[in-house]
């Protein structure tokens, strides 16, 4: 009697299992405008550049730089692309250049993208030029 219900009970665990599920949910963009009316005085200086370099190995071990220019937008309109493979390298770029010359921003940011694929490992190479931007004031 006990192996019937010792069976019974393998038999009833292994065919109910554990299965996920996942449901998704379709749901429209969610955009938003925030107005601040605030005037910027901007000078724009000599030109300045910087660079990064990254490593990738087998496609998810990253080697690279530990510093980034955060709240840039690379030209993808309003939004950021959260799948541009190279926004991280594009940052470290940016966080040089404006480092560098000590800059507050980059006026008309030009980036420059190489990339090495050797199979196992890819190097990706960015470099930035454009214009010292110094925020010399802001008033409302």
């Amino acid at each position: 009697m006990k192996s019937v219900i010792v069976l019974t009970a393998i038999a009833t665990l292994t065919l109910s299992g554990c299965s996920p599920t996942h449901i998704s949910q379709p749901s429209s963009p969610l955009h938003s405008k925030v107005e601040a009316p605030l005037k910027a005085d901007l000078s724009v200086g000599n030109k300045i550049s910087g660079s990064a370099k990254s490593t990738q190995i087998l496609g998810f071990i990253n080697l690279g730089p530990s510093k980034f220019a955060d709240g840039v937008n690379y030209g993808a309109g309003s939004e950021v692309s959260l799948f541009d493979a190279f926004a991280g390298v594009k940052a470290a770029a940016a966080y040089d250049a404006t480092t560098k010359a000590k800059a507050d921003v980059i006026v008309a940011p030009r980036y420059t993208i190489e990339t090495s694929d050797y199979l196992v490992f890819k190097t990706t190479t960015a470099k930035v030029d454009g214009y010292k931007g110094t925020l010399n004031s802001v008033s409302k």
